[in-house]
């Protein structure tokens, strides 16, 4: 497995969110330059946060979970949906489908990090 920076701080929470804060920036700063979408800000700083791999993370959480997160992040293809037409996808209100992203975010880096 390779050893990134993410995997160095893991366990100091002062200077993970120091990384993130730092990582966030440059790649806010990077983006601007190159025209990226700020969806695909997003979808890179999530991917960081777990470790870079979704394919082995996705499997840590249930299909509704990550049904949410493959949508709302596009990592089932290049398609970014809103809160809202993810709830609409899946006859859910806006603010259960928030509450089932929040929750996999967390379910996921609770174990990314226990690693």
């Amino acid at each position: 497995m390779v050893t990134t920076k993410w995997a160095k701080v893991k366990n100091d929470p002062v200077k993970y969110a120091a990384l993130k804060r730092q990582v966030v920036e440059s790649r806010r700063r990077k983006a601007i330059a190159q025209n990226q979408s700020v969806n695909e800000i997003r979808r890179q700083n999530f991917l960081d946060s777990i470790g870079g791999d979704w394919e082995s993370a996705k499997h840590l959480i249930s299909p509704i979970h990550r049904q949410v997160l493959e949508l709302h992040f596009g990592l089932d293809g290049d398609e970014f949906l809103s809160l809202t037409e993810i709830g609409l996808r899946l006859g859910k209100s806006k603010q259960a489908i928030s509450g089932l992203k929040t929750r996999a975010i967390k379910l996921l880096l609770s174990a990314c990090l226990s690693n």
